[in-house]
């Protein structure tokens, strides 16, 4: 996710910049942020399917929850590509990040390993994970206008709300830790809407 901050910066800084690195630059966030968390979420949730419901309270269709995750990926490239060909999206984004998304999809797998156990029934129920793979997968194409955290200078008149929206996440995952980075979207999503609703005031 920092690489792909500064990429762009970096090869318009050596003279490299082109319409291939773009190209490439694509490619590499589909296998980054959606081919990776999807695959990651896909096995989590195999586990977390087997766990749940092997005591015999087996849901209808349990063993098809997993596959939710494979949306990920395929919304995530259509969220590249359309990306790729928008001529409005220099200074904001349309639609969840791919690199925010994978972000949270990474959540759920360092909370298993390191904030949660099998018998968690809050962020770690496979009913719940599947519901994020289909809520984020629309979120990636969603027509939502959000905020962009490449900066064209570093003014704080001109960034204000990416300054403050970037020091609520630090602080947000500083005292929360891991389940702060759920909570963390929700900050993005809201200093967006604040910004944008304070550009279309008269």
């Amino acid at each position: 996710a920092l690489a792909d901050v500064f990429d762009g910066a970096v090869a318009r800084a050596l003279g490299v910049a082109g319409p291939l690195g773009v190209q490439l630059d694509s490619l590499a966030d589909v296998v980054t942020f959606g081919v990776a968390p999807g695959l990651l979420l896909f096995n989590l949730n195999s586990e977390l399917v087997t766990r749940y419901y092997q005591d015999g309270g087996q849901l209808w269709g349990a063993s098809i929850l997993p596959q939710a995750a494979l949306l990920i990926p395929l919304f995530s490239a259509l969220r590249l590509a359309r990306f790729n060909i928008s001529t409005d999206q220099k200074d904001h984004f349309i639609g969840l990040p791919t690199p925010a998304n994978a972000l949270v999809c990474l959540f759920f797998p360092l909370y298993w390993a390191y904030g949660g156990n099998a018998t968690d029934l809050d962020w770690l129920h496979p009913n719940f994970i599947s519901i994020w793979c289909i809520l984020g997968s629309l979120m990636l194409v969603a027509n939502v206008p959000l905020l962009s955290l490449k900066f064209s200078n570093y003014g704080w008149k001109e960034n204000k709300w990416r300054y403050l929206m970037i020091v609520s996440i630090v602080i947000c995952i500083g005292v929360f830790g891991w389940t702060g980075i759920p909570f963390s979207l929700l900050l993005y999503l809201l200093f967006s809407r604040i910004h944008f609703n304070r550009l279309l005031k008269p």
